[in-house]
């Protein structure tokens, strides 16, 4: 979000970008804090477990999705060096 608004003009859409950032990062805080009420309220260790191991799976769906790109412009102007 901050190299969006530094550098502004590398953008067509900079408001886009800043907002693909914002929403990963409000996604990743709201996971965390449903992980933290669901390990206080549950009852066994076991339930704990397996609601955290179903909480990190969620949050591991953006990556996912961007490894299924393939070869696209998109992913090619966030890898390459010289963007």
């Amino acid at each position: 979000m901050k190299f969006t608004i530094n550098h502004y003009y590398r953008f067509d859409n900079w408001k886009t970008a800043f907002l693909a950032g914002f929403l990963q990062a409000t996604s990743i805080l709201v996971i965390e804090f449903v992980n933290f009420i669901v390990i206080m309220t549950s009852s066994s260790f076991l339930t704990v477990v397996m609601n955290f191991m179903a909480l990190a799976i969620i949050s591991e769906f953006d990556n996912a999705f961007y490894a299924g790109l393939g070869d696209d412009k998109n992913k090619r102007c966030l890898e390459e060096p010289q963007f």
